[in-house]
């Protein structure tokens, strides 16, 4: 019987690799049409909150809980997306976040900006998601929200994380770590 089962979870596995596979190239065209058009911002929270509202009203109401946490992380997988091809073409964008070029012997980056519990939890996951250390994190009771990464801040996975973390919260500062 639990044999059974498992074979048909494999075989939606499946399915859902498909699936979200042609999601990816998708998420990658948006962000060509994007660049074509001068835009630079993914994240639009008010469509994921409808794409989430929309999609949940099919689900069983003791389900829905699992369903929109699954969700959002296909979302929070396709931002990560786009953003690492637009932190490529905007490279400037990233430079200007330490007023010019990142010294080779910077340590890290201390970044402060305003966010909720939810946002803190997506950066941090993308963080572990491209090989990024974050060392400290702390949300305070105003929403500031300060970091403490660690890593090769000239890498494509530590510039795209912190252009993501620019371009989806409010007042991003940042300052190298050098010693």
């Amino acid at each position: 019987m639990i044999e059974e089962i498992r074979k048909r979870i494999n075989e939606t596995d499946d399915a859902l690799r498909s699936l979200l596979v042609q999601r990816m190239g998708l998420s990658l065209e948006v962000a060509e049409c994007k660049r074509g058009m001068g835009e630079t911002t993914v994240y639009r929270p008010e469509r994921e909150k409808a794409i989430l509202k929309a999609g949940s009203a099919f689900v069983a109401p003791d389900e829905r809980e699992a369903y929109t946490a699954a969700m959002r992380g296909v979302m929070a997988a396709s931002r990560m997306l786009q953003y690492d091809r637009m932190a490529r073409w905007h490279g400037e964008a990233v430079d200007a976040l330490f007023e010019g070029p990142v010294p080779e012997d910077a340590k890290g980056v201390r970044a402060r900006f305003q966010a909720d519990a939810g946002m803190l939890a997506v950066f941090l996951s993308v963080a572990g998601e491209r090989g990024v250390r974050v060392t400290q994190a702390r949300l305070h009771e105003d929403g500031a929200c300060d970091l403490t990464i660690l890593g090769d801040v000239s890498s494509a996975p530590f510039r795209s994380l912190l252009y993501q973390m620019a371009k989806e919260s409010a007042g991003f500062t940042a300052a190298l770590i050098l010693d």
